[in-house]
């Protein structure tokens, strides 16, 4: 469903179904060692780190509705708190995760 005003940008309210997402994170990850993965030659460095992404890493779906005056950094600032010690490590690589 999209809104559309005279003088204003199209709205278009992002909907999140939770049985959708999680179908949809399943063929996500599912896709990165039936597709992706399968590209590298067994060992190499491109394949593990595929590997991994999809052994280690979570799918996330942030949504923020306040086009005007959100401040989605406040929330990953947030999330970012919970992790310190991924924090500390990006910090002591110098801010870019790059030593």
């Amino acid at each position: 469903t999209w809104g559309v005003f005279p003088g204003r940008e199209i709205i278009q309210p992002t909907v999140v179904d939770m049985g959708s997402f999680r179908v949809w994170k399943d063929e996500a990850f599912a896709l990165w060692v039936s597709q992706w993965r399968a590209i590298y030659p067994d060992k190499s460095q491109s394949r593990d780190l595929v590997q991994h992404i999809h052994d280690t890493y979570y799918l996330c779906n942030v949504v923020e509705n306040d086009y005007v005056a959100g401040d989605l950094t406040k929330f990953t600032d947030a999330l970012a708190a919970l992790f310190p010690a991924a924090s500390e490590k990006k910090e002591a690589k110098g801010g870019d995760g790059k030593p």
